[in-house]
């Protein structure tokens, strides 16, 4: 088990695990959050973060983050992409 103050895991799961967008969103719908650490540590995980990005699943709260976190709420467009 991996325990770290700076990211979700993200980077420990299985390559195949990191280019699911729906696993990674599920991920983040949970935790309200994602590590700059997260969306970066792999070449599958940034791809897989710019198009959860893109395709607007979440709407960052600038205001509630803190280095290294991004605060986020899932979207109506996230929640029917997660099935939530």
């Amino acid at each position: 088990m991996h325990i770290s103050l700076h990211d979700l895991g993200l980077m420990d799961e299985p390559k195949r695990l990191q280019r699911d967008p729906i696993h990674v969103g599920k991920v983040i719908a949970k935790a309200g959050r994602y590590s700059a650490f997260d969306a970066t540590a792999t070449p599958e995980l940034a791809k897989t973060m710019d198009f959860i990005v893109r395709e607007g699943w979440f709407k960052s709260d600038v205001e509630s983050s803190v280095y290294p976190w991004v605060a986020v709420t899932l979207t109506d467009k996230g929640k029917e992409a997660l099935g939530l």
